[in-house]
């Protein structure tokens, strides 16, 4: 059997019936095809082993060296952020990191330019509070210095100064207020200021008002007199005022001044308006308004107002013999002995000279005016011892009634003043009332003053001679006699005019 050659018996059904076919294959062929396959096939091998050295040659390389420089980069964020990474030929994973690499990098700038913008805010924001320290440090050494000036000024001040709590008690106070009080403030701590400075002198209200005024926030300001330690009182200016500090807590503040020699003087200045210097009686101003309050308050009440006009008569005799200073005291005796006529509540007042105004208010009776008025006639009438003389005047009076005669204070003056001239017609040392007729004359009297003045220049006064002749016929001389025909009041009688001329002092051009 030839060993290159193989025999095979293949069936075949080519009938009903099953046959049989010899078949001769040659198998050197056979072997020169499995001689090329294995060729080829290690020569498959071969490259196959080629191309897996190169792929793990790729493997082991490029990406280390990918590796490597995605290392490189990511160290470099730090000091160059922004920078992309560009990796040509890596694998997967590489690129992914290349790409997270990539979007910290983008991160890492905007984080790094932002930190720049922070930190050149930050530098801004240091330098303005480094200028606001500053700032306010020279305000802190300028308050410093502000306080201790105001310490000083408090400690110094001559106005008495004194911080008061809730309870009014005080907490401190400067040195004035305790000369001015004469209280320690140590001493007063746990005490009400205003209990104890309260003077029994002030009204009732004005504590209420005063504490009504704190209440609601609103400060208080008056004059008020105080409570010395020493017992005795003071006559000051106070301020209380509210005071809140920073946390809200309600305090006060207290300042009052000394104006003692202030009231003094003012108390002064009252009197030396009011009343007379001499005799110390209410002069003609106070005079007259006590008598506008007496007849309202007796309007009111349906009652009297009294006014008696006096004029002391003969005074101007002691006046102008034995000189002012004994008219002086004569008027200072008649001032007393006057007060003493009547009733503390009544009014006598100087009005000018040796006049005085007499006011009696709430008269009922009309005989109290007549028993007053001649008590007052019978008392001035009574020697004066003034030094070593003994002086004798008198008084006339004028008495005018209040409603009766009129309402005004002006015209019931004017009114009793026409009733006292009518007195010392009568002969001195009298009292008259006023009556209608008084008002006439008064009236006239005071025309024939007036056109007098002018008689003189218009000529109007003639001088006429009267003969005087002896018991046997023989003349003896003549009797000079002034005649006067007024254009505007007719022939005035010398009886009516000399006395008038006398007074008003025209009787001496009339002479010349």
């Amino acid at each position: 059997m030839n060993p290159d050659e193989i025999i095979l018996w293949q069936p075949i059904r080519t009938s009903p019936l099953l046959g049989w076919v010899r078949l001769k294959v040659s198998l050197l062929r056979s072997r020169t095809l499995q001689q090329e396959i294995l060729t080829d096939n290690i020569l498959v091998a071969v490259v196959a082993l080629l191309i897996d050295l190169m792929i793990l040659l790729a493997v082991l390389y490029l990406p280390g060296k990918s590796f490597r420089r995605a290392v490189g980069f990511a160290q470099s964020l730090t000091t160059r952020p922004g920078n992309r990474l560009d990796v040509q030929g890596g694998s997967r994973e590489i690129n992914t990191l290349v790409d997270a690499l990539n979007v910290s990098s983008a991160d890492l700038k905007r984080q790094r330019d932002l930190l720049e913008r922070q930190h050149h805010q930050l530098a801004d924001l240091n330098l303005n509070l480094e200028r606001r320290v500053q700032e306010r440090t020279e305000e802190l050494i300028e308050s410093r210095k502000s306080l201790v000036q105001l310490h000083q000024a408090v400690t110094q001040s001559s106005v008495g100064i004194v911080m008061l709590d809730n309870d009014f008690c005080a907490i401190d106070c400067n040195p004035a207020f305790q000369v001015m009080t004469g209280f320690d403030c140590e001493k007063i701590v746990v005490q009400d200021v205003l209990d104890l400075l309260w003077s029994k002198k002030n009204p009732r209200w004005l504590m209420e008002e005063i504490r009504e005024s704190l209440k609601c926030g609103k400060p208080w300001r008056g004059e008020l007199t105080i409570h010395h330690a020493s017992g005795d009182g003071l006559w000051v200016q106070m301020v209380l005022t509210p005071v809140r500090d920073e946390l809200g807590e309600l305090y006060y503040l207290l300042t009052m001044d000394d104006i003692s020699e202030r009231k003094a003087y003012e108390k002064q200045l009252i009197h030396q308006a009011n009343y007379d210097a001499l005799t110390g009686l209410p002069n003609r101003v106070l005079g007259m308004d006590r008598l506008r309050q007496a007849i309202r308050v007796d309007q009111r009440k349906q009652r009297k107002t009294i006014v008696l006009y006096l004029d002391l008569d003969r005074f101007k005799q002691v006046n102008d013999s034995l000189g002012h200073r004994i008219g002086d005291l004569l008027l200072i005796e008649t001032a007393g002995r006057l007060t003493a006529c009547v009733r503390q509540y009544d009014t006598v007042s100087r009005l000018s000279g040796d006049e005085f105004l007499i006011v009696l208010s709430g008269v009922e009776d009309a005989v109290m005016v007549e028993s007053t008025a001649e008590k007052i006639l019978h008392m001035l009438a009574q020697p004066y011892q003034i030094e070593d003389r003994e002086l004798h005047v008198g008084a006339s009076i004028g008495i005018a009634v209040i409603p009766d005669d009129g309402q005004s204070a002006d015209d019931i003056l004017r009114y009793a003043d026409t009733a006292m001239y009518q007195a010392k017609q009568a002969g001195r040392n009298h009292f008259k009332y006023y009556t209608q007729s008084m008002n006439e004359a008064a009236q006239q009297r005071l025309r024939i003053d007036t056109a007098m003045h002018t008689a003189l220049e218009n000529g109007e006064l003639q001088l006429h001679l009267q003969p005087v002749v002896t018991p046997d016929g023989k003349p003896a001389g003549a009797e000079a006699l002034m005649r006067w025909r007024s254009a505007a009041l007719g022939p005035v009688m010398p009886d009516v005019f000399i006395p008038i001329a006398e007074e008003n002092g025209l009787i001496v051009p009339m002479g010349q």
